[in-house]
């Protein structure tokens, strides 16, 4: 559910998942899940309050490659050190 607590939170499964090319089915509002499922093309957002259409689920075709290239460009330990080097800079 898209809690308060969930607002600012994202799944440690969501990158293993994408790094082994598996897409995946989450929910709108959970983090930023969403926006990366939407951003590297790596599944379904299943919108709350509307009906998954399982027909069409099943017929999209995902590309396996795509989805590792995003697991690899956004929870990369290269990402991650970078990331915290630009937040340590801002503060110091």
């Amino acid at each position: 559910m898209p809690t308060f607590s969930k607002i600012f939170s994202s799944p440690t499964k969501q990158g293993e998942l994408m790094a082994m090319g598996i897409p995946i089915i989450c929910n709108s509002g959970v983090g930023d899940v969403d926006n990366i499922v939407k951003k590297y093309d790596s599944g379904t957002i299943f919108e709350m309050g509307k009906k998954l259409n399982i027909e069409s689920l099943l017929n999209n075709v995902f590309d396996e490659n795509k989805i590792v290239r995003g697991a690899k460009d956004y929870f990369s330990l290269e990402k991650g050190v970078e990331s915290y080097l630009e937040i340590y800079a801002k503060i110091i």
